[in-house]
């Protein structure tokens, strides 16, 4: 019985496709061109042949598909993707499996924190993606898949030189990202202000001095002008004072002479 069941395992683990994103993950910056790039960096892995990923994140056409893969212009297979945004691999599967059309292979996606060392520091945040083919779903439930899924991922760690693994909420990693970003941002923004606060504050203070030397200045002024009038009274004087002697020196002149 249970030779059985591994046979079955073996078997399922055969059909599943798994490929794990070469570079750790920036959630925060996470975008439908950051799949499309993940799709080729694992194309080899996932035994896919294409030549361009056709990606529709909202509703799209009735006859399109979540993924469409592109060769020669030709679409050679279309993915039902659902996302693991809880980290629930086997309610993910289920989802996958209710929705799944006719000509589409399903794929799981969800992210992965991987840990090199034991005591869990410096881990890399990647994401994970599953390609499950049509008939899969004909053969075997929701809890054999996750369990083939699991498989895979414990041999992927082992090769890839990590000591464990924990798969986590998609939607609450991206959430405390974000969150991290905005926090960030915030305490740029109070440097900010606390900076335009220390230059206003400098500003006032250089206004202070100009207000300052403007009065000197004026007070300068003043004096100046005080200096050149009396400047101009004392050469008014002398010039009385010229006259007087001029007028002496004629009158002595004219009084010597007789």
């Amino acid at each position: 019985m249970f030779k059985k069941i591994e046979l079955v395992q073996e078997e399922l683990k055969k059909l599943i496709k798994l490929a794990i994103s070469v570079s750790p993950i920036d959630l925060g910056r996470f975008t439908v061109n950051t799949l499309k790039n993940i799709f080729f960096e694992v194309k080899e892995e996932l035994g896919l042949n294409f030549d361009d990923v056709r990606i529709h994140p909202a509703a799209q056409p009735r006859e399109s598909s979540d993924v469409e893969f592109i060769k020669d212009d030709i679409i050679i297979q279309k993915l039902n993707v659902k996302t693991a945004v809880t980290g629930n691999l086997r309610n993910t599967i289920r989802n996958l499996i209710r929705s799944l059309r006719a000509n589409e292979s399903g794929a799981i996606i969800f992210s992965v924190i991987f840990f090199k060392e034991e005591n869990m520091k410096n881990p890399d945040v990647k994401l994970v993606i599953v390609i499950l083919p049509e008939k899969i779903f004909n053969l075997y439930g929701p809890l054999s898949i996750e369990d083939a899924i699991k498989s895979k991922l414990e041999l992927k760690l082992e090769k890839e030189g990590y000591k464990k693994y924990e798969i986590f909420a998609l939607n609450e990693a991206i959430a405390l990202e974000r969150l991290k970003i905005a926090v960030i941002a915030l305490e740029n923004s109070e440097a900010s202000l606390k900076e335009a606060a220390e230059a206003r504050k400098e500003a006032a203070e250089a206004k202070k001095e100009a207000a300052e030397a403007k009065k000197e200045a004026a007070e300068a002024r003043k004096e100046t002008i005080k200096a050149n009038k009396n400047i101009e009274e004392i050469m008014k004087e002398l010039q009385i004072i010229k006259e007087f002697m001029n007028d002496i020196s004629s009158f002595m002149n004219k009084f010597g002479k007789k």
